[in-house]
């Protein structure tokens, strides 16, 4: 379901696929992604790592199954912290240790539990810490596994609102 998801939302607006290899190999940084996901952000894009299964395990089996979940997590985080810091104000998050990753990178110390996005998938509401986007609310979607239907992305984006 992640993968048609993503698609979904992909075929409808600017995507950035992560390549798993350029991560591990060049270290590709967060902020060129935060530069490409400037130039779209009044289209709401999307960034994402999702791939098959055998693509999962081809890097995992290339680089470490630890590594490539510590970096990939890493670099999602300071993604998020980036973004933010830009006036992004709603990020809709694949992935239950991303999604982990990504609240732990904004300092997040509590949320507020919105309406239902998708059955077991709240709208959660953070102050961010630190940084330029110090106390401002941050409205987020935090999913993992297979939760909502193929337009979560799309229904969790509009339901956090107006913002960036």
């Amino acid at each position: 379901m992640s993968i048609a998801q993503v698609a979904a939302y992909a075929a409808r607006h600017p995507s950035y696929e992560i390549d798993v290899a350029t991560v591990m190999e060049a270290g590709l940084s967060a902020a060129e992604i935060v530069d490409w996901a400037c130039e779209h952000i009044g289209q709401s894009p999307i960034i994402y790592t999702t791939a098959s299964p055998d693509a999962v395990a081809a890097a995992q089996g290339r680089f470490g199954r630890e590594a490539v979940s510590r970096r990939l997590e890493e670099l999602m985080g300071s993604l998020a912290r980036c973004l933010v810091d830009k006036g992004v104000s709603r990020l809709a998050i694949g992935g239950g240790e991303t999604s982990g990753a990504v609240v732990e990178a904004l300092g997040l110390e509590s949320l507020r539990i919105g309406p239902e996005i998708a059955p077991g998938v709240p709208a959660v509401y953070g102050l961010a810490e630190g940084g330029s986007a110090e106390g401002r609310l941050l409205g987020m979607a935090l999913k993992s596994g297979n939760f909502g239907d193929v337009d979560f992305y799309e229904r969790a984006l509009a339901m956090l609102g107006d913002g960036a």
